[in-house]
């Protein structure tokens, strides 16, 4: 990073503070209420920086992103071809052992209907009621067809 890119954003990082300091500025009246000034309380009062301190802020600021940037950056170089690799193979092994262990679709659907047996033979004993009783018990959706 270059000195030119270094010092703009350092000017930018000061006009954010600035900024910042407006608005404390703003909210540094003090709140309106019904309470005496005696029983309100002390109330620290905001106390503008001065040019310096907000020089020395900015650069801490800057100079402090810059290492978690550098610090990110090391991080991913430290994961090398290897790493990818090992991660790779370990997803595989994942996968292959997932697969191994989920049921095929003919298991599912065997599964799902040791499941709902109790309604197909519901549905078995409503159907002979039907064919025996004729039209006095059929269901609506028998009437319309």
């Amino acid at each position: 990073m270059t000195e030119d890119e270094r010092n703009e954003r350092i000017e930018r990082e000061k006009a954010l503070i600035r900024q910042q300091q407006e608005a404390r500025k703003k909210q540094d009246r003090p709140a309106p209420t019904l309470k005496p000034s005696s029983e309100r309380g002390k109330r620290e009062r905001f106390i503008e920086k001065s040019e310096a301190e907000i020089v020395k802020e900015a650069t801490q600021n800057v100079a402090r992103k810059d290492a978690e940037a550098a610090k990110i950056k090391a991080e991913a170089k430290r994961e090398s071809p290897l790493e990818a690799a090992r991660e790779a193979e370990v997803s595989k092994e994942f996968t292959k052992l997932a697969r191994k262990d989920r049921p095929s679709f003919q298991q599912r659907l065997a599964q799902l209907r040791a499941k709902h047996q109790s309604d197909a033979k519901q549905k078995e004993r409503e159907q002979e009621r039907d064919s025996r009783f004729g039209s006095r018990y059929l269901r609506d959706e028998e009437r319309e067809r």
